[in-house]
């Protein structure tokens, strides 16, 4: 990140000005991935019927609310974002609000065609999720035969047509043997790489997405493994606080209009249809508790000697546990792995 750039999250972080959202512009998917977070899709019909989703004008109301409020980098998320048929009109919207806009899919429908659409509404990223370096790995997590085929296609599409690419990577207990064959199939296709180890309950409140979370030792082998140079890099922080994105630079808005303090932290501050957004963000007494967290709140965490190299998300924390404040067993289990790995980790942080 550029002088400039640090300066401009720093004063963010500072003011509580909502530089980056992600709006959820339809639960809809193609897809019916074992771990997803917004609802069990094994069951016969989502808990919230499609048309009480945002209409095209409250979605486009939406981003200029958003860009009144000063968000400068703008996601669209579901679901699958492709999936609904007006996002070419919200793309231009964006692009008139002079917003940096991401893409969140699972890449099966990028086409040829859309993906010149895509470029040409000068989308800057595309974020796609991969599930596994081989088909039977991630169609096994997908449940959708023939995904990975159409994913990878799209991806190659994707960089053919000049847009940058990122892969997103849940961790689960069917892909940890393919860490680096996924690092080496983003590798190939010029793409940045994530891997996200930390699952969530979905927001219907069902938990078996949960059971797919890998175990200690899988996690030990990974970070000693493929994973032993990203361990290296650091982000470990002596004087680690409560304090993460959510409410301060972060907000989401989710497909019927709830605006969140990130789109991973479904915690209800209110709703679009009934108040603004800047009045959300700026009075929502759920907004002002997360963003005013404390680490003398966290009674678990203030003592803790792992507690420079956790990776704690307000959001998934208060999902998985249904308290903001909570030590969740997945997060300090990562944090005394990424300790053992690289004890001299925090040492090294630049003051």
């Amino acid at each position: 990140m550029s002088e400039l750039g640090a300066r401009l999250w720093k004063r963010a972080d500072a003011h509580c000005i909502p530089l980056r959202a992600a709006i959820e512009i339809t639960l809809r998917c193609n897809l019916r991935c074992v771990h997803c977070y917004n609802f069990d899709r094994e069951r016969p019909r989502p808990p919230v019927p499609p048309e009480a989703e945002l209409s095209d004008d409250e979605i486009l109301d939406a981003i200029d609310q958003l860009a009144e409020a000063g968000c400068l980098y703008l996601a669209f998320t579901g679901g699958e974002a492709l999936l609904h048929p007006s996002l070419p009109a919200f793309l231009e919207r964006a692009r008139e609000r002079r917003f940096v806009v991401r893409i969140k899919t699972n890449g099966m429908l990028l086409t040829p065609p859309r993906v010149r659409a895509l470029a040409e509404a000068r989308v800057s990223a595309v974020d796609v999720s991969v599930y596994g370096a081989r088909a039977a790995t991630h169609d096994a997590v997908t449940a959708r035969p023939g995904s990975f085929e159409r994913t990878v296609r799209g991806l190659r599409h994707a960089r053919a047509a000049g847009i940058a690419l990122k892969v997103n990577a849940c961790l689960v207990q069917e892909n940890v043997g393919e860490v680096a064959g996924m690092r080496a199939l983003a590798a190939e296709l010029g793409a940045g790489f994530a891997l996200n180890p930390f699952l969530s309950a979905r927001y219907d409140g069902t938990r078996s997405s949960l059971l797919k979370r890998v175990d200690r030792q899988a996690l030990l082998d990974l970070y000693r493994g493929p994973l032993a140079d990203v361990v290296a890099e650091g982000g470990y922080v002596p004087e680690r606080s409560a304090r993460c994105a959510c409410a301060r630079t972060n907000c989401g808005i989710s497909a019927t209009g709830e605006v969140y303090p990130c789109i991973g932290a479904p915690v209800p501050c209110g709703n679009l249809r009934e108040r603004s957004f800047a009045e959300i963000w700026e009075s929502s007494p759920a907004m002002r508790r997360i963003r005013g967290l404390r680490l003398d709140d966290l009674p678990d965490c203030r003592g803790c000697a792992d507690r420079p190299f956790c990776k704690r998300s307000t959001g998934t924390v208060y999902t998985n546990t249904g308290d903001v404040t909570a030590s969740e067993p997945f997060f300090c289990m990562e944090a005394a792995v990424t300790r053992e790995v690289h004890p001299q980790g925090a040492k090294h942080e630049r003051a």
